[in-house]
């Protein structure tokens, strides 16, 4: 095999979707033509110590935008760190994910030798200096909240098909929380800014249609990141197409390969918080039941302690016979005596 085709991680990550697509469509797993990466290598020292039979998985190659798992001999990875900026040699590796029945993609390094700081691709350099400055931190979905409002953010001249897309995977769940939609211009920063921080839902989705990837380069911005990484509610990004990649997909708190994942993505929510809400109601009867028997049982252990009790203790009349007999002993003694 030759290593002469220097790809970017993006262009990796597309080049191994195609190939599981080939691989779905001949159900055959097999390894593929090695390529050349500049990448940032991260989740190294845990995956070092869960290393199995001098393998490590659960690698991670990022570029800021895209991740990639990946796995490695033992050798081949030892002496590069967390965080490094490295340049690896590696083919994509598709493995059988039994569980959901798919083919997931991972990339099988060969070689790995770390950059000099002049070798870093500045793109690379300028996404990981952003998302650092970002102070990035997850918000949780609001499972405590019984009323889920949605601010909706979309493209005004999109607005249709991806607003169709999005309630469309939402199916009925759209009719059981409240929706602000909110449509801005995409390629007016300050006016998306603004309409950003006139979103008050606790979960706020941004959903664009696929286009022209100079298009997307908004969601690149500083400034955007910056606002959308201030926020507290649980944020998803459905932007563009599955093959389009930008900063804000490490910004979100779910990032959804396209509006109608997306969609697709706040259902499985909603429906988990229908469950939680069903088990929570079942636990509070179940403790209610509990608390009933707990009471009842108190009841006839009171009852029974009194009837242990009645038992034990003379009554009036057994007392006066017992002073009488007494009595009669005494006298009984007296007539003896003399």
């Amino acid at each position: 095999m030759t290593t002469d085709v220097d790809l970017s991680l993006a262009e990796f990550q597309h080049l191994c979707r195609q190939q599981i697509e080939y691989l779905d469509a001949i159900s055959n797993l097999q390894s593929f033509q090695m390529v050349k990466i500049k990448t940032q290598i991260k989740n190294l020292e845990y995956a070092k110590k869960k290393n199995y039979k001098n393998k490590i998985y659960n690698i991670i190659l990022t570029d800021g935008k895209v991740e990639i798992r990946a796995q490695s001999d033992f050798h081949i990875i030892e002496n590069i760190k967390d965080n490094d900026f490295v340049e690896v040699i590696c083919f994509c590796q598709p493995t059988k994910d039994y569980k959901n029945e798919s083919l997931e993609m991972s990339a099988n390094i060969i070689s790995v030798r770390t950059l000099s700081k002049e070798e870093v691709p500045s793109d690379i350099n300028h996404a990981t200096t952003i998302l650092k400055s970002l102070n990035l931190k997850p918000n949780r979905f609001p499972r405590d909240n019984n009323r889920i409002t949605l601010s909706l953010i979309y493209s005004s001249s999109s607005a249709a098909q991806v607003h169709q897309d999005f309630l469309g995977a939402l199916g009925d769940f759209k009719h059981e929380i409240e929706i602000e939609e909110l449509k801005t211009r995409f390629n007016n920063i300050d006016e998306l800014l603004a309409t950003i921080e006139m979103a008050k839902g606790n979960v706020i989705a941004i959903i664009r249609g696929g286009g022209d990837s100079n298009d997307l380069m908004i969601f690149d911005e500083d400034k955007v990141l910056q606002k959308i990484a201030d926020l507290k509610s649980y944020r998803i990004a459905g932007i563009g197409h599955s093959a389009d990649n930008n900063l804000v997909n490490a910004v979100v708190d779910y990032s959804a390969t396209t509006p109608t994942d997306a969609g697709n993505h706040l259902k499985e929510q909603l429906m988990q918080n229908k469950r939680d809400m069903w088990e929570i109601s079942n636990l509070r009867q179940n403790f209610k039941n509990l608390e009933a028997n707990v009471l009842e049982l108190e009841t006839k252990n009171n009852e029974l302690q009194n009837r242990i009790v009645a038992t034990r203790m003379p009554t009036k009349s057994t007392n006066i016979n017992n002073i009488l007999i007494v009595v009669i002993v005494v006298l009984i003694l007296i007539v003896i005596v003399k």
